[in-house]
């Protein structure tokens, strides 16, 4: 029985609001509006499972029928689910996109704050139990000193990753590059861990370069339709982006770190599992929900052989 992923961060609802014309600022828009489940760690942990992984969930939901409703169709999928907390005074998460009518986002919004409470003392009882494991994945919705419990935690698997999940959460990373494994993000996310602009291939590589030198192990760093940057000990690679065509672009990003994750699991080298990356983003663009339901390893394969 090979060990289990256990992802840590994310799991809420996701409301897209698709407009029916192009979105207009200070009026009201006509959308509508469709609910499934979402977050960052929540949307990688299904990927990994369809993918046919063990997979485990640390998160933090409250008690409402939206717990309710992630806890019921997460266990149909089959993951461990014994140390998702519950809160007592919070409601679980919701993320909110508006959405252009041909699927790009005009603008998000999340109601977060149950994730403050992953801090270390809440967390320390999964990262007892979460042991031994292939991999943990971590999102930056945790709180910096969660982020930080997960990362320096003495019993951690040799392979620790974490997407930066948007730019000022990725601010929370600063001081922890040098004990993340893999870090994926893309260029607004690398400008505000560098502090430096990412606005062409060649500013990439720097940021790319400057975030290796301050220890991270592997880093793919996402361009959209430019594809990825991607460098660990091996050396430096550019993989290509995986034709798509868009419907909804919730999710692509967290496609995106799970295929990777995937291959490096499987044993593949960094350069072959960002393909596989690119080819979950491909099917996640393509799909009305953020993880396709038809997702397997067989697909996620021949699409990655499509776009190679």
């Amino acid at each position: 029985m090979p060990l289990p992923v256990w992802c840590f961060g994310a799991a809420h609802i996701d409301r897209q609001a698709r407009a029916h014309r192009a979105v207009r600022l200070g009026t009201s828009n006509p959308v509508t509006i469709r609910t499934s489940l979402g977050g960052v760690a929540r949307n990688v942990a299904e990927t990994l499972a369809r993918l046919g992984l063990p997979v485990g969930l640390v998160s933090r939901l409250g008690s409402d029928p939206s717990a309710e409703r992630i806890l019921a169709e997460m266990a149909r999928l089959g993951l461990d689910l014994s140390l998702v907390g519950r809160s007592e005074t919070s409601g679980t998460a919701s993320y909110t996109a508006v959405l252009e009518p041909g699927g790009e986002m005009a603008v998000a919004i999340a109601d977060m704050g149950i994730y403050d409470e992953m801090g270390p003392e809440a967390l320390a009882p999964a990262l007892a139990a979460a042991r031994p494991a292939a991999a943990w994945f971590v999102d930056a919705n945790l709180p910096a000193e969660g982020l930080a419990a997960v990362l320096s935690h003495p019993g951690r698997p040799a392979l620790v990753a974490v997407d930066a999940v948007s730019s000022p959460k990725a601010e929370k990373l600063r001081g922890l590059l040098g004990r993340i494994d893999l870090l994926c993000l893309n260029r607004d996310e690398a400008e505000a861990i560098t502090g430096q602009p990412v606005s062409d291939e060649a500013t990439a590589w720097s940021a790319l370069r400057r975030l290796r030198a301050e220890g991270v192990g592997r880093v793919v760093l996402n361009r959209g339709d430019a594809g990825a940057l991607v460098a660990d000990t091996a050396g430096e690679a550019s993989v290509a982006a995986c034709p798509a065509e868009v419907v909804d672009v919730t999710g692509a990003g967290d496609a995106a770190m799970a295929g990777t994750l995937y291959g490096l699991v499987t044993g593949l080298p960094l350069a072959e599992a960002a393909r596989l990356g690119r080819a979950a983003a491909a099917l996640a663009l393509e799909s009305p929900s953020a993880v396709p339901a038809t997702l397997t390893a067989d697909a996620l394969r021949r699409r990655a052989l499509i776009s190679a």
